[in-house]
C-alpha cells in the first residue's frame, strides 16, 4: 500500500511543474497562438463573421493581391505608421535615457516625485490627451500654441524682429482636415506619442539603473570622463537590455496603435465585413513586427541565435556546392573583375570620393525624374516608399558640397599640417574656373538660344542669363534661376561663391594658429561653423521676401521668393565647411602615429550612409525648408552625416572599393556634365514630345520609365561631348599652364575628382 501510494507521488511530483504550467500554457495557445493561426487561415478566405465559418470561401492570395497591388489605403497608413515609430520611438529613447540618468545620479533625493510626475500622462487616456493637444495646437492664430510662438517670433525692436531666428512669424498648420475633422499633423502625432510615452520609459530605466553598480560609476570618473562620457561608455552598455526591452514594447505599441494601420485594419474588418483583407494586413504587421524586433536585437544586444546549441558545421549540399562553385563564384568574380576600379596612383587620393559623387549625381537625376511621376496613381502601395525616397534625392545637391568643400580643402590642409605655407591661390582660380566656367558657360549659353523660341514668355531672360553667366545669381529672387529650361543652374552661382569664400575662412588659421595644434584647429572650424549658422539666420530675418506673385505657381521667379532667403550663401558655407571638416580630419589622422585599420572603419561608415538614407527618407521635405532645421536639406544633420561618411569610407578598405567600383567613377567624372544637361533634355521633352511630363503629369509607369530611359540616355550623350570636348580639354591645359609657370603649384588632385 504503502509502495503504491509513494509511486503515485512520485508520478504526481514528477508531472507537478507541468500541471502548473498548463493553465498559462492554454491561455497563450487559446489567446495567442490560435488567433495568430485563424489570421493566416482567414486571409486566404472570403468570409464574413456573421453567416460563420460554414460560409467562408477559398481565394488562394487574392486578399494579397489586393492588398499589395489594388488597395489605395493600405499603403499610405502604413508608412504614416512606421514614420511615427521610427520618428517618435527615436526622439523617446534618446530622451528617457540621458532623463533617466540624470534623476538618477544628480536627483535622487527627488526622483520618486518626478516619476510620479513623469508618469502621470502615460495615465491619461489617448482619447483625452488627443483633444487636449488639438485645443493646444490649433492651426488658427488665436490657438495657445500658435499665440504664444507669434507673439515671441513678431515681437518688434527697432523695427527688427529679433526672435524670428528661432520662432516662426506665421501660423504653424499641426493638423491637416480629414473630412469634417481635424487629424493630427505627422509632427504634432510624434509630440503626442512621446509625451504620452516617455514617463514610462523614464521608470524602465531608471528601473534598470537600480542594479548599476556604482564602482563601474567610480572607475570612470577616476579615469577623468565627465558626465556625458559616463552615460555614452558605461551607462548605455550596462542598460542594453532594457534598452532591448523598451524599444520591443515601442514597435509593438507604435505598430498596434499609431499611425492608423490598426484602424484602418478595424474599418475593413467591422464596417466592410471584408475579414480576408484584414487579416492580410495582420499577418503583414505580425510579419514586419517580428523583422524589426529582429533588427533591434541584433543592433542593440546581438546577432540573434536560432538555437542554444553549439553550431556544428555540416557538410553541405550537392545543389548547394553546385551553385556555389559553378553559378555564385564565378559570377561574383566577373563581377568584382568588371567593376573593381584601378588601385589609386598616389597615397594622397582619396577613397570612396568618386562613388560618393556618382550617388549625388544620381541622387539629383532621379530627384527629377521622379517629380514627372505621379506615384499614387501609378504605383501600388509596395512601390511608394521607393518613390517617395526619390522625390527626397534632391537633398544629393548637399552631398555635392559636402564633396567640394572636402576635395577642395585637402591641398590646404596637408600644407597647413606640414607647417608649410598656404597653397598658391592663383592655380586655385585656374583650376575651379577651369572646372567650373567652361562647361557651364556652354550650356547657359545653349539653354539661352533654345529657351529663346522653346519658352518665349520668359521674364527678364537676357538679365537673368547674363547674371549666372557672371555668377551672380544667387543674390536676388529675380536672378536666382538663370534659366526657365534648366532650373539646377541655381546651383553653380551659390557653388562659385564658396570657391570665394573657402580660402577666406581656411587662410586665418595660419596666422591664429602658428603651432598648428590639431584641437585648437577643430575648435576654430566649430567657431566657423556655428557662425555661418549664426549668418544664416540672420540673412533669414533681415532679408525676406515679400508675398507679391510669391510661389511656384507664378513659375521659377515666385519659386525662387518662395525658396529665398533661406538658400543664401551661408547655409551653403556651412555643408562646404562640413565637407571641409571631414578632410582636416582626414590629413590629420594619415599624420597620426598610429596604425589605420581599415576594419575599424567598415562598419561605422556602412552606419553613416545607413543614417544618411533614413534623414532623406524621414525628414527630407523634397525641395522645401526643413521645418526641424529651418534651412534646406536638413542642414547642418544631413551634411554633417555625410561628411562622417566621407571620413570613414576614405580609410576602409571593402566599403571604399564597393562605392568606388569602376561604373561609379565613370559616372563621377561625366557627373558634371550630367547635373548641367539633364533637366534641359527634361523640359525639351515635355514642351516638344510628351505635355504631360511634367510635375506629378505622368499617370502611368511604363510611359514614365520610357522617356525617363531617353532622359537617362541623352544626358549622358551630352555629358560625355561636354567632358571629353570641354571640360577634360580645358583641366588639361590649366595643368600645363600651372606645371610652366612653377612646379609647385600643379595639381595635387586628378581632374576627374574636382
Amino acid at each position: 500500500m504503502r509502495s503504491t501510494l509513494r509511486r503515485l507521488l512520485a508520478v504526481r511530483r514528477r508531472y507537478a511543474p507541468f500541471i502548473f504550467l498548463l493553465p498559462t500554457v492554454l491561455i497563450v495557445l487559446a489567446f495567442q497562438i490560435a488567433p495568430v493561426l485563424f489570421a493566416f487561415i482567414i486571409s486566404v478566405m472570403r468570409w464574413d463573421a456573421v453567416e460563420g465559418m460554414a460560409a467562408a470561401q477559398f481565394t488562394g492570395l487574392d486578399n494579397y493581391v489586393w492588398v499589395f497591388l489594388e488597395d489605395e489605403w493600405f499603403g499610405a497608413t502604413l508608412g504614416s505608421t512606421l514614420w511615427t515609430l521610427v520618428v517618435s520611438g527615436a526622439l523617446i529613447h534618446l530622451t528617457a535615457i540621458p532623463m533617466a540618468f540624470f534623476i538618477q545620479t544628480r536627483l535622487r533625493r527627488y526622483r520618486n516625485t518626478l516619476l510620479t510626475v513623469y508618469f502621470l500622462p502615460f495615465l491619461v487616456s489617448a482619447i483625452i490627451l488627443q483633444f487636449s493637444f488639438s485645443i493646444l495646437f490649433g492651426n488658427s492664430p488665436e490657438a495657445p500654441v500658435n499665440a504664444l510662438l507669434l507673439a515671441i517670433g513678431n515681437f518688434q525692436l527697432l523695427g527688427i524682429k529679433p526672435f524670428a531666428l528661432f520662432f516662426p512669424t506665421e501660423p504653424i498648420a499641426w493638423a491637416f482636415p480629414m473630412g469634417p475633422y481635424l487629424a493630427p499633423g505627422p509632427w504634432l502625432s510624434v509630440l503626442l506619442v512621446w509625451w504620452h510615452y516617455i514617463g514610462w520609459n523614464v521608470l524602465l530605466y531608471v528601473a534598470a539603473l537600480q542594479s548599476y553598480p556604482k564602482d563601474h560609476s567610480e572607475a570612470a570618473r577616476m579615469d577623468g570622463a565627465n558626465a556625458f562620457q559616463e552615460l555614452i561608455h558605461v551607462t548605455i552598455p550596462h542598460l542594453r537590455p532594457m534598452i532591448f526591452f523598451a524599444s520591443t514594447l515601442t514597435v509593438v505599441i507604435g505598430i498596434t496603435e499609431a499611425g492608423g494601420v490598426a484602424d484602418y485594419m478595424f474599418y475593413l474588418s467591422f464596417s466592410q465585413g471584408d475579414f480576408g483583407a484584414a487579416c492580410v494586413i495582420g499577418v503583414i504587421l505580425f510579419l514586419l513586427t517580428q523583422a524589426i524586433v529582429w533588427g533591434v536585437w541584433a543592433f542593440i544586444c546581438q546577432r540573434p541565435a536560432l538555437s542554444m546549441e553549439p553550431v556544428v558545421d555540416t557538410p553541405p549540399s550537392r545543389l548547394a556546392t553546385l551553385w556555389r562553385t559553378h553559378i555564385w563564384r564565378p559570377a561574383r568574380s566577373l563581377a568584382i573583375r568588371w567593376l573593381a576600379s584601378p588601385p589609386p596612383k598616389s597615397a594622397e587620393h582619396l577613397r570612396g570620393f568618386d562613388g560618393m559623387r556618382a550617388i549625388a549625381c544620381l541622387a539629383v537625376l532621379a530627384h527629377h525624374l521622379g517629380q514627372r511621376l505621379l506615384g499614387y496613381a501609378a504605383l501600388p502601395w509596395l512601390f511608394l516608399p521607393a518613390w517617395s525616397l526619390s522625390i527626397n534625392l534632391n537633398i544629393g545637391v548637399s552631398l555635392f558640397f559636402v564633396l567640394s568643400g572636402a576635395l577642395l580643402s585637402m591641398p590646404f590642409w596637408n600644407r597647413y599640417l606640414d607647417h608649410q605655407s598656404p597653397p598658391d591661390l592663383l592655380g586655385y582660380v585656374a583650376r575651379r574656373a577651369a572646372r567650373i566656367a567652361p562647361g557651364y558657360w556652354v550650356a547657359l549659353l545653349v539653354c539661352f538660344i533654345v529657351a529663346g523660341y522653346a519658352l518665349p514668355e520668359t521674364k527678364y531672360a537676357a538679365e537673368r542669363s547674363l547674371s549666372g553667366f557672371f555668377f551672380v545669381s544667387a543674390f536676388h529672387y529675380i536672378s536666382f534661376f538663370p534659366s526657365d529650361l534648366n532650373g539646377p543652374f541655381w546651383s553653380i552661382s551659390l557653388e562659385v561663391i564658396c570657391y570665394a569664400l573657402l580660402p577666406l575662412l581656411l587662410l586665418p588659421a595660419w596666422r591664429l594658429i602658428p603651432d598648428r595644434d590639431p584641437a585648437r584647429t577643430q575648435k576654430y572650424l566649430m567657431w566657423v561653423l556655428m557662425g555661418l549658422q549664426i549668418a544664416h539666420f540672420a540673412i533669414v530675418a533681415l532679408f525676406p521676401t515679400d508675398a507679391f506673385e510669391k510661389g511656384w505657381q507664378y513659375g521659377n521667379i515666385g519659386g525662387a521668393k518662395e525658396w529665398l532667403p533661406h538658400r543664401n550663401p551661408a547655409t551653403f558655407m556651412t555643408m562646404f565647411m562640413l565637407g571641409s571638416y571631414a578632410s582636416f580630419a582626414i590629413a590629420r589622422r594619415r599624420r597620426e602615429p598610429r596604425a589605420i585599420v581599415a576594419e575599424e572603419f567598415e562598419r561605422p561608415g556602412k552606419w553613416a550612409l545607413l543614417w544618411a538614407l533614413l534623414v532623406c527618407f524621414f525628414l527630407g521635405s523634397g525641395g522645401e525648408i526643413n521645418p526641424i532645421s529651418r534651412q534646406p536639406y536638413v542642414t547642418p544633420l544631413f551634411p554633417a552625416i555625410c561628411a562622417a561618411a566621407l571620413y570613414f569610407i576614405n580609410f576602409s578598405d571593402k566599403l571604399a572599393a564597393i562605392v568606388d567600383n569602376r561604373l561609379s567613377r565613370w559616372i563621377a567624372k561625366l557627373s558634371f556634365g550630367i547635373y548641367l544637361w539633364h533637366f534641359a533634355v527634361i523640359e525639351l521633352i515635355r514642351i516638344y514630345i510628351q505635355p504631360k511630363f511634367k510635375f506629378m503629369g505622368i499617370t502611368n509607369f511604363w510611359v514614365w520609365a520610357g522617356y525617363s530611359a531617353l532622359v537617362i540616355a541623352c544626358s549622358l550623350i551630352l555629358a560625355a561631348l561636354s567632358w571629353y570636348l570641354i571640360e577634360q580639354p580645358m583641366l588639361r591645359g590649366v595643368q600645363r599652364w600651372l606645371a610652366r609657370r612653377t612646379p609647385s603649384s600643379a595639381a595635387t588632385i586628378k581632374p576627374a575628382s574636382i
